[in-house]
């Protein structure tokens, strides 16, 4: 069996597919989808689901919404934004 082929053999291939300059976005694309959850963004989307959830509780415990915030700050804000961003709107839709 020969050798698979390599880099160039698939710019060729995108060139002649028309999709040389998709090939080359996308890495740009992933990169910027990967970066880290906005912290004053995640804060934000946090109280709305907060509000969103909680709003059946009679009395809301200001302590512990700052616990609750903290802490899921704490776990999402390592995870890429996008991820974040999807699974809080689906979260705001289910509401």
């Amino acid at each position: 069996m020969g050798r698979p082929p390599g880099p160039d053999h698939a710019r060729r291939v995108l060139a002649q597919a028309g999709g040389e300059a998709e090939a080359v976005s996308t890495p740009d694309t992933l990169r910027h989808g990967a970066r880290p959850v906005p912290r004053d963004w995640l804060g934000d989307q946090l109280a709305t689901l907060w509000s969103l959830f909680m709003a059946s509780r009679s009395q809301a415990n200001p302590e512990l919404l700052t616990l609750w915030l903290s802490e899921h700050l704490r776990l999402l804000a390592d995870l890429p934004h996008d991820i974040v961003a999807i699974a809080i709107d689906r979260a705001v839709q289910s509401a």
